[in-house]
């Protein structure tokens, strides 16, 4: 019969305890420091435990949703005009995560082709 040395059992129980409780995540898309699209429905999505609650708050506005069976979620905050006053976006669940700096304005992606010119 095998025993456990004490490390190995402090890294189980470790595994055990971050599988039980996972915190609200985001992707890279969102964060800090952003600019969203006015006049635009906003998209916020991410994952957290099957079936808890999230709800997320930009300016005065605010969604709730439910993660499904995988842990996804996804909420849509009404268009917003530009602003140059900066924003927190706050997404609460088990845990709270606070973005700041967030504007609302133009968005352009544009890919550097050698066509492209500012005239």
């Amino acid at each position: 019969m095998k025993s456990y040395t004490p490390i190995k059992t402090t890294v189980l129980l470790s595994l055990i305890a971050m599988s039980v409780s996972a915190e609200i995540t985001l992707p890279s898309v969102i964060g800090s420091n952003m600019v969203l699209q006015r006049s635009q429905p906003i998209p916020i999505w991410g994952k957290a435990d099957p079936g808890e609650n999230i709800s997320v708050e930009l300016n005065s506005e605010k969604a709730e949703a439910v993660t499904d069976k995988e842990g996804n979620w996804s909420v849509t905050l009404p268009s917003m005009p530009a602003s140059f006053t900066p924003a927190s976006l706050l997404i609460t669940g088990e845990n709270k995560i606070e973005l700041t700096n967030i504007l609302i304005g133009e968005v352009w992606v544009c890919s550097g082709q050698s066509n492209m010119e500012w005239p």
